[in-house]
């Protein structure tokens, strides 16, 4: 499979084009690298987060990465609901 570099250009120009976090002078403590492999699961349950290596202060939204890197798109609804986050987030 061949990389669209059109699209993938596109994404990042709508990306780039986003309104800047609104809440930059109260920046709050992320993960960073809130990854499927950085996940501890017991009996369907999350355990632990692990690898701490990307913690640092800042917009809070990178961690809702783990929408798209762990959950299915029906579960990324659900998971938008629960922590309220809008569109441009």
């Amino acid at each position: 499979m061949r990389l669209d570099l059109d699209a993938a250009l596109q994404v990042r120009d709508e990306a780039m084009s986003l309104p800047e976090w609104s809440q930059a002078a109260t920046p709050r403590w992320y993960h960073g690298d809130l990854l499927a492999e950085n996940l501890l699961v017991c009996d369907g349950r999350l355990t632990a987060v692990l690898d701490f290596g990307g913690l640092a202060v800042g917009d809070p939204t990178v961690d809702l990465v783990v929408a798209w890197e762990v959950l299915e798109a029906s579960s990324r609804e659900v998971f938008r609901r629960a922590v309220e986050v809008d569109e441009e987030s």
